[in-house]
């Protein structure tokens, strides 16, 4: 370092360009304070091209009419700088940035209104970094993702809060539609629809639909349609059908079927049908047919059929048929609105059937008169060409001489009860000791 101590040319030269160097770093700063009173860089070389921009957050310097032309070869510097630069059909390669987020969200824009900020997009491509997404008004309007394992892009997002990058092939769109979802393979389409899901292969569609899920399989349409949810297997179509369920295997369909349901296997078609169900193997088809159902394997067709029904294996059809039953093994046809006593009532346990009764007795049990036009069969044999009797008594049946008689052997097969009863044409009557009386 002689030069230093000898007063030369190139000693002055030295010391002249560190002052500059000096001079610069300490007037940058006042530089920035001026500009941002509105007063622009000058332009290096007369021209938009080449040149240095600075954004101190709030303003570009030059301006941003300044910038509209073209950058190529330009240097932006601070924080942000080069964000959001509107290029009119520019190209930006060999700009330089400097700062945190610089060049980030640059655009290109082939022509466009200064006036209204409209522009068109008629060449070029928006290439936004994995990670990131297209905003409007700085909250997300569109994302794509490649989850938690995949190399490619398979999740899409679509609207404010929509999705989540951390899960598996999932599909979004609405209002933090599919937020915080934790399932794989999940597509949620409305406001919050599948929002905190944590079940695997859900559809849910509508408002609220899905939410809180936790069931696998789950198919959910209407507003909070399968909401908290926790069963496998559900499917659940109307406002708040299937809401709360915790069985799986349920078929809901309907303004609130199958809603508070937890049992297992259920099959609710119609307003409220199976709501706050608890048996397993229902099925329920009509406005509140098996609504608070308690019993196991019960059939319910029709209004409030089986509703409140509190016993296993019934399988009731029509009007609030099987209402209120405690009895297990039925079978009920019935119209409430036309006959309290069903029209048919059967007891799958014993095979009887009943009409007319709610208890039968025998295999067929008839309230009531009968009516046969075809024969009529006894004991497997045939009872035909019964002869007329010549009492007018009214407890014989039919007016006939033979209630309890088989023509094939000319006697009784069961006892018959002959209080106040005429016996005419008789030959000879046989008692069991033996003994026999025949008249003269």
């Amino acid at each position: 370092m002689e030069i230093l101590n000898e007063n030369t040319p190139e000693r002055n030269q030295f010391f002249l360009i560190c002052f500059i160097a000096l001079l610069g770093f300490f007037l940058f700063p006042l530089f920035i304070s001026i500009t941002s009173a509105g007063e622009p860089c000058p332009i290096i070389n007369g021209s938009t091209i080449g040149q240095i921009a600075v954004w101190n957050g709030t303003y570009y310097y030059p301006s941003i009419n300044a910038l509209l032309i073209e950058e190529a070869d330009s240097i932006f510097l601070g924080i942000e700088g080069g964000i959001g630069l509107l290029l009119n059909g520019g190209n930006i390669t060999a700009n330089n940035f400097f700062g945190n987020w610089n060049g980030s969200s640059n655009y290109l824009l082939n022509t466009g209104d200064t006036a209204t900020g409209d522009y068109s997009f008629t060449l070029g491509n928006i290439n936004i970094g994995e990670g990131y997404s297209y905003l409007y008004d700085e909250v997300q309007g569109l994302m794509l993702s490649k989850g938690a394992s995949d190399s490619v892009y398979t999740s899409t997002f679509v609207g404010e809060g929509a999705g989540n990058t951390a899960a598996y092939r999932q599909t979004a769109l609405g209002y933090y539609a599919g937020h915080s979802n934790e399932g794989d393979y999940q597509t949620a389409l409305g406001v919050l629809a599948g929002y905190l899901n944590t079940g695997d292969y859900q559809t849910a569609l509508s408002y609220n639909a899905g939410r809180l899920n936790t069931g696998n399989y789950q198919t959910a349409l209407g507003r909070t349609a399968g909401y908290s949810n926790t069963g496998d297997y559900q499917t659940a179509l109307g406002v708040l059908a299937g809401y709360l369920n915790t069985g799986d295997y349920q078929t809901a369909l309907g303004v609130l079927a199958g809603h508070s349901n937890t049992g297992v296997s259920q099959i609710a078609l119609g307003r409220a049908a199976g709501y706050s169900n608890t048996g397993d193997y229902q099925t329920s088809l009509g406005v509140l047919a098996g609504h608070s159902n308690t019993g196991n394997k019960v059939t319910g067709v029709g209004y409030e059929a089986t509703r409140n029904n509190t016993a296993n294996d019934v399988v009731a059809i029509g009007y609030q048929a099987g209402k209120d039953n405690t009895v297990s093994n039925q079978f009920i046809i019935k119209q409430t609105n036309i006959n309290a006593v069903p029209l048919i009532q059967g007891d799958f346990a014993t095979g009887y059937v009943g009409i007319g009764t709610t208890s039968p007795q025998n295999t067929l049990n008839v309230i009531g008169d009968g009516n046969f036009t075809g024969l009529l069969y006894g004991n497997g044999s045939q009872l035909t060409d019964l002869p007329a009797g010549s009492e007018s008594d009214p407890q014989w049946t039919a007016n006939s001489t033979l209630v309890g008689y088989l023509a094939s052997n000319n006697k009784w097969t069961e006892n018959q009860n002959m209080t106040n009863q005429n016996i005419t044409d008789v030959q000879c009557i046989n008692f069991q000791n033996g003994a026999s009386w025949c008249g003269v």
